[in-house]
């Protein structure tokens, strides 16, 4: 868990192996550490996932989501938009 900052947020992993992963991302408005959901299980605050899956009424899909690290990559960014 991290504040959340205007100008954003940066999670840093180290020595992270070569592989398939997939990130999400919530935004914790009132800070009860996990993500609400309205009746019908979607969130009613903010999320993001990367690759900007943003699949209509389901939670996005790890083929949809994913992004592979190569051996010894330098670095891998990843810009994760956050809206309702």
């Amino acid at each position: 868990w991290l504040p959340g900052e205007a100008q954003g947020v940066t999670c840093r992993f180290d020595d992270v192996p070569e592989g398939h992963y997939a990130v999400s991302v919530g935004h914790d408005l009132n800070r009860n550490r996990r993500v609400d959901t309205n009746l019908f299980g979607l969130p009613t605050e903010q999320w993001g996932v990367s690759n900007n899956a943003r699949p209509t009424l389901r939670a996005p899909r790890f083929d949809e989501a994913v992004f592979v690290v190569q051996a010894n990559a330098a670095e891998v960014a990843i810009d994760i938009k956050v809206a309702q």
